[in-house]
């Protein structure tokens, strides 16, 4: 039997399968009201000496789904991860400009996501010492 949150993620995953359009009608529910949710859909970690690779966020223990909610300035993400714990992560700065929502913090490396509050499009970058992430994903307001 699915849950309450296991039907969310479905219908979460459901909607990016079958939607190949962006999410203009949603833009106005980017104001911060409520928790939006991203799916990561596509992931590169780049090291200094040998470059990027694409990996999938399981492999570097990462849950494909985050929930971000503004209210209270708090990333989570739960699941899919080897220990199935709930990760949070401070949002340490909110910012809009030019129709794009920025996000930054630090959580063991420094990370900075940008959304497009038109089209749901999120990109996420993290740095560490002599190591990184690029993160492509969508982000939803249910």
């Amino acid at each position: 039997m699915v849950g309450k949150i296991g039907i969310r993620k479905v219908n979460i995953i459901l909607l990016l399968c079958f939607s190949g359009m962006p999410f203009p009608a949603w833009a106005a529910d980017f104001d911060g009201s409520t928790p939006v949710f991203c799916a990561i859909t596509r992931m590169l970690e780049c090291q200094n000496k040998s470059g990027c690779e694409q990996v999938f966020p399981e492999e570097v223990g990462l849950p494909p789904f985050a929930k971000i909610d503004l209210q209270n300035r708090v990333i989570s993400a739960t699941g899919a991860t080897k220990d199935g714990k709930t990760r949070t992560t401070e949002i340490k700065s909110i910012q809009r400009d030019r129709g794009h929502l920025i996000l930054q913090g630090f959580e063991i490396r420094a990370w900075s996501v940008t959304i497009g509050e038109k089209t749901g499009k999120m990109t996420m970058a993290v740095a560490g010492d002599e190591d990184g992430f690029v993160l492509f994903g969508t982000c939803v307001v249910p």
